[in-house]
C-alpha cells in the first residue's frame, strides 16, 4: 500500500508516527489521509508547501461551505504528499503537469479538483510572500464530460431496501427534494415548519443563502419523520446525526454511503454504482420530463446548468412546428 511518510497500517487501523508517540488515524483511509495531512501541515516549516497548505487550511478553508471544506481537506492530503517538502518558489509548470498526468491514471476529475485547489493555494502563497509566480495557471485542466448516470426506480428501491435506516431516510429526502448533499446534511430540526421543510441553499459560504420552503406531502413527512425517529443517546438540534447524536460530517456521510454502495454491489442488488449526487439529477430529470420548472427546487437561476449537468433524459420530447 502506497502510504505517505509517517503513516502506517497496523492491524485494521492507520497510525501516524509522531515525535511523542503513535496517533490513531482510524480505519477509513480517506479520513486517515485527511488527519495525516492536518498533522503534517501543522508541524511543517512555514516556507514549505506543507506549511503553506497548513496556513491555507486554517485561514482560507473555514470560510468555505461545509461540503467544500471536506473536499479541500481530502485534496490537500494528496497535494501534501506530492508537493509537501518542496518550497512554493521551486514548483514549476512541469511539476504540476507531471502530477496531473500521474493523477489522471486514477481519476481525471480528481486531478482537476486538486489542480484547482493547488492554483488557489499558490495564489495565496504569492500574497504571503513565498513565491512570485503561479505555475498552475500554465497547466490546463482535463476536459470533463458531464455525468449521464441515471438512477432507475428499481435501482433506487433495491439500494434503499438494504441501506441502514439513516441512509435510506436521506435517500428519500434527496429523491423528494432534489437538494444538494451539503444542504441536506446541514438541516436543523427548526427547519421543520408548519408550511413545509425550510432549506437554506448555499453552495458556498460567501454566496447569498437562498431559502426555499418545500411544501409538505405525505412522502416528505414520512422521510423527515424517519430521520427524527432514529434512536440517539442525546438530543440534537441537527436533523441528520451520527449514531452518537453528533451532527453528521461530510466525511462520515461519504463513508456511510460508500459502505452502502459496497454492500449493494456485493449482494448483487445493482450492477453499477451511483453517486448520492445522482439522486439530485434523478429528481431534476423527472421534473423536466414532466414539464415542470426545476429552477426553484434546484436553486439555479437559469436552465443552463440544469441542462448541462442535471437533465439526464436520454430522449427529449419536442413539439413540431404547426
Amino acid at each position: 500500500m502506497n502510504l505517505p511518510p509517517r503513516m502506517y497500517l497496523k492491524g485494521r487501523s492507520y497510525w501516524y508516527a509522531a515525535n511523542g508517540g503513535w496517533i490513531n488515524l482510524g480505519r477509513d483511509l480517506s479520513i486517515a489521509r485527511t488527519k495525516w495531512a492536518e498533522l503534517e501541515n501543522t508541524n511543517a516549516p512555514a516556507e514549505t508547501m506543507s506549511g503553506v497548505i497548513g496556513r491555507y487550511l486554517r485561514e482560507v478553508v473555514p470560510e468555505k461551505a461545509a461540503s467544500t471544506q471536506a473536499g479541500n481537506k481530502l485534496e490537500s492530503a494528496t497535494l501534501t504528499k506530492v508537493f509537501g517538502l518542496m518550497k512554493p518558489a521551486d514548483i514549476t509548470a512541469a511539476d504540476v503537469w507531471n502530477f496531473m498526468q500521474a493523477r489522471a491514471k486514477t481519476s481525471k476529475v480528481r486531478a482537476n479538483r486538486e489542480r484547482s485547489l493547488l492554483q488557489d493555494i499558490m495564489r495565496h502563497a504569492i500574497m504571503w510572500g513565498h513565491c512570485k509566480d503561479n505555475p498552475v495557471r500554465e497547466v490546463k485542466p482535463f476536459k470533463e464530460t458531464p455525468r449521464t448516470r441515471y438512477v432507475t426506480d428499481a435501482e433506487f428501491d433495491a439500494v434503499k431496501k438494504i441501506a441502514p435506516p439513516l441512509v435510506a431516510a436521506l435517500m428519500d429526502l434527496a429523491r423528494l427534494t432534489g437538494q444538494r448533499r451539503g444542504d441536506l446534511l446541514s438541516l436543523r430540526r427548526d427547519a421543520i415548519t408548519d408550511e413545509g421543510l425550510m432549506i437554506s441553499q448555499g453552495k458556498t459560504a460567501r454566496s447569498r443563502l437562498v431559502q426555499i420552503c418545500i411544501a409538505w406531502t405525505p412522502a416528505l413527512r414520512e422521510a423527515v419523520n424517519a430521520l427524527k425517529e432514529l434512536k440517539r443517546p442525546i438530543a440534537s438540534t441537527s436533523l441528520v446525526t451520527r449514531r452518537d447524536g453528533s451532527p453528521m460530517t461530510m466525511e462520515g456521510w461519504k463513508t456511510a454511503w460508500q459502505r452502502t454502495m459496497d454492500k449493494a454491489i456485493a449482494e448483487g442488488v445493482i450492477t453499477a454504482r451511483f453517486h448520492f449526487h445522482d439522486l439530485r439529477a434523478k429528481t431534476i430529470t423527472e421534473m423536466k420530463e414532466g414539464g415542470r420548472d426545476a429552477r426553484a427546487l434546484s436553486g439555479h437561476a437559469s436552465d443552463a446548468m440544469i441542462e448541462k449537468v442535471y437533465d439526464r433524459r436520454r430522449v427529449k420530447k419536442a413539439t413540431p412546428l404547426e
